[in-house]
Parts: C-alpha cells; sequence; structure tokens
C-alpha cells in the first residue's frame, strides 16, 4: 500500500531524464527484508514504465513501532530506518 502523494511530475521527469542518460535510476530501490518499498518510489515507478526486468535493489533494517502521544490517544505507526533501531523506543 502505497501512502502519501505521488511523486510531482516534475520530478518524474527529471528522474527519467537522468534515466534515460544513464542507463541506471539516480536514486536506489529499497525494500526492507519481507520486500516492502522503503525509498525509491520514482526509481520502482520508472522500472514499471520501461518494462524492467531485473533492477538492483538495497535490503535495509528498519523497525516499526506502534504508539500513542498520550495514553489513550491516537495510535500512530513510524517505521525507523535501520540506524535508529536500538536508539528509539515507546
Amino acid at each position: 500500500m502505497v501512502q502519501g502523494a505521488p511523486p510531482k511530475p516534475e520530478k518524474m521527469d527529471r528522474k527519467e531524464q537522468y534515466y534515460l542518460e544513464h542507463r541506471e535510476f539516480e536514486s536506489r530501490i529499497v525494500l526492507d527484508r519481507v520486500g516492502n518499498l522503503v525509498d525509491g518510489y520514482t526509481s520502482y515507478l520508472l522500472t514499471v514504465k520501461h518494462g524492467e526486468s531485473f533492477v538492483m535493489y538495497d535490503l535495509c533494517r528498519s523497525m516499526v513501532i506502534h504508539a500513542a502521544h498520550k495514553p489513550g490517544g491516537k495510535l500512530y505507526t513510524w517505521e525507523l530506518p535501520g540506524n535508529l533501531v536500538g536508539k528509539v523506543r515507546v
């Protein structure tokens, strides 16, 4: 499930121009250990658009935290990147 706004057309155009000139993506695709897209959404979209059958990606270590700002408050979900795993607590 994709959350957030889609990339702006100007950003997609710039990323696609880079891809066409260099035959590689400006940003790496980053997946978590179960295959969820963590970063590189524009590169993923370009992969689909250009029919790439093989693409390099990086795996990241991450941690999901579910917590509220105060007891009984709205529950929020944060996915922490690997460099913050073990450094943030609920």
